[in-house]
């Protein structure tokens, strides 16, 4: 993960160098750079604040629901009388690591590709999309564990003793 950061600001460095070794070539052309550099600094920076939170991303079964900690995105706790069903499904590499939505109540909260576990919900949970600008209702939310197949087993156990009780 470290590595991984300092390999993206390496790239950003050298993208930022390059763009100003074009313009200070080029004769009157220094302005150019706002138009490149202003977008640059607030993608890193949010780059940089995400960063910062997935290092403490984590999913957890507690005896009242499923806790899921992807912050900024989503810091709850989802009981098991709100999960319809636990799947285990493909993340596929085309679908991208990070928060990914199909814009229809589908969210995926990914750190790899492979297994995933899915939840289907019965009430939807808050997630954010832009974390403090753009948020989503997820019907279906897909997480990314280590060991999806153990997870959906032990959410679906849940479920039916639940079932069972009520």
């Amino acid at each position: 993960m470290g590595l991984a950061l300092l390999l993206a600001a390496f790239v950003m460095l050298v993208g930022v160098a390059g763009m100003v070794w074009g313009v200070t070539a080029a004769e009157e052309a220094w302005w150019l750079l706002l138009v490149g550099v202003i977008p640059l600094l607030l993608a890193a920076w949010f780059v940089a604040a995400f960063a910062r939170y997935l290092q403490s991303a984590y999913v957890a079964l507690g005896g009242d629901g499923v806790r899921v900690s992807y912050r900024p995105s989503i810091d709850t706790t989802i009981p098991f009388a709100d999960i319809e069903r636990a799947d285990v499904v493909r993340h596929h590499i085309v679908y991208g690591l990070g928060i990914r939505t199909n814009l229809a109540g589908h969210v995926a909260l990914a750190t790899a590709w492979g297994p995933a576990a899915e939840l289907t919900l019965r009430t939807p949970v808050r997630a954010g999309i832009l974390p403090y600008i753009w948020w989503t209702h997820a019907r279906t939310l897909r997480l990314t564990v280590e060991r999806p197949e153990e997870f959906a087993a032990d959410v679906i156990r849940r479920l039916d003793q639940q079932g069972e009780q009520g």
